[in-house]
């Protein structure tokens, strides 16, 4: 929804329709190592660079995550979190 997408919950998954343009946003990933890459992957496709908190749960199952995004020409930083 951050994105302008229209999200329907189903019992069983979601239906995601998107926007007429998606608008980059600030991402929470709530520490899940799926949700952090499936934000990442998203994020390619916005037009503006947009951040996803706590991203570094994706070293869970996919320590190289960020090098394999690079090699697709993902425009990908890694800031180290503050607190």
């Amino acid at each position: 929804r951050k994105t302008g997408a229209g999200i329907t919950e189903l019992p069983d998954g979601m239906i995601i329709t998107p926007p007429a343009r998606l608008s980059a946003a600030q991402f929470e990933s709530y520490h899940d190592h799926r949700v952090a890459m499936a934000l990442a992957v998203l994020a390619t496709a916005l037009p503006q660079p947009s951040t996803i908190t706590n991203a570094e749960c994706h070293a869970v199952t996919i320590p190289e995550f960020p090098q394999l995004m690079q090699n697709i020409n993902a425009d990908l930083a890694v800031t180290p979190e503050t607190k």
